[in-house]
């Protein structure tokens, strides 16, 4: 199944999309979900859709690259190889080189740009790092009541370099609430 939450929490993220000036993904989003990242309607212009990937290893069929629907970004390094950037832009795909390819350098010219409120919507590496780099303000996590574990299954979050519970920053909840047959939990920095 390509859904784990139910319609009801999807509709919600959708929502929660039309909020914002970006949506960031990494690379391994794209490869792995092939997501679409639009507020369905609920906002025009739709949000700028932001992929951050160092490798520029990106598949050449990519939702993301249809820009009817949405414009998209793709940020990275210097390093980038050269090929790859040719290929994003023969297929109309605006691109940002950033000295640092990281999460803040990142954020900084987006808001040159005018994207001051984004959504990071990555996987556990990109979102670790927009952490630690102290780029996120809100958390909002849906839990779907389906378990999946086991050395394949992915964790939300990666390694914050934690060793020791007390090192863990606090987070104050905000709301706990019922989407459909699931749960959303907000939580804001401290």
């Amino acid at each position: 199944s390509q859904w784990i939450s139910g319609p009801t929490a999807r509709s919600w993220v959708h929502q929660l999309r039309a909020r914002c000036d970006a949506v960031i993904v990494g690379g391994g989003t794209v490869r792995a979900d092939n997501p679409l990242l639009t507020s369905r309607g609920q906002r025009s212009p739709e949000p700028l859709r932001v992929v951050m990937s160092r490798s520029l290893d990106l598949p050449a069929r990519a939702s993301l690259w249809e820009q009817h629907a949405a414009r998209t970004l793709v940020v990275h390094g210097h390093d980038a190889p050269a090929d790859r950037c040719l290929q994003l832009d023969d297929w109309g795909v605006e691109r940002l080189s950033l000295e640092r390819c990281e999460p803040r350098p990142m954020l900084e010219a987006l808001a040159q740009r005018g994207c001051n409120q984004v959504l990071w919507e990555c996987g556990p590496e990109l979102a670790a790092a927009a952490i630690a780099q102290s780029c996120v303000q809100q958390l909002a996590a849906v839990i779907a009541p389906k378990l999946l574990g086991g050395h394949a299954a992915r964790t939300p979050l990666g390694d914050l370099g934690l060793v020791d519970v007390n090192q863990a920053e606090p987070w104050m909840p905000q709301r706990l609430q019922q989407l459909g047959a699931d749960w959303c939990l907000e939580l804001k920095a401290q």
